[in-house]
């Protein structure tokens, strides 16, 4: 495994990474709800994360139900700790829980959202 990929397995919930577009972005895997259970894979991320100089983030939430506060926060830290503009992190299929919850709270200013296509979204 390179310093720019990894993944690891914690209950029901992981996040693995790995390069894309030859190297200048990462692409983040979420899988599970992103919230205080997921807090031991999100340090693991930012050590990781302080070891690179990527610019550019895409974190793929296709397998994400939901996100806390405290995932908020997560991904307030990460941007801060990437110094981070706006278009530097998308957050990318996004179900309409998730995306309204963005939108609400005024995260839209702070990252790309991306809806999940159609066919991938169950909608309620």
């Amino acid at each position: 495994m390179n310093r720019l990929s990894g993944a690891m397995t914690t209950r029901s919930t992981h996040i693995e990474w790995m390069p894309i577009r030859h190297g200048h972005c990462l692409r983040i895997n979420v899988n599970g709800n992103m919230d205080l259970e997921m807090r031991k894979e999100w340090r693991r991320l930012m050590r990781a994360m302080t070891k690179n100089n990527v610019g550019q983030f895409e974190f793929n939430l296709i397998q994400t139900a939901n996100i806390s506060l405290s995932g908020l926060g997560m991904l307030l830290l990460f941007r801060e700790l990437k110094k981070a503009q706006r278009t530097d992190i998308k957050l990318c299929h996004c179900n309409k829980q998730i995306r309204d919850m963005l939108q609400l709270t005024g995260m839209d200013k702070y990252f790309l959202i991306q809806a999940r296509v159609s066919g991938d979204e169950e909608e309620a």
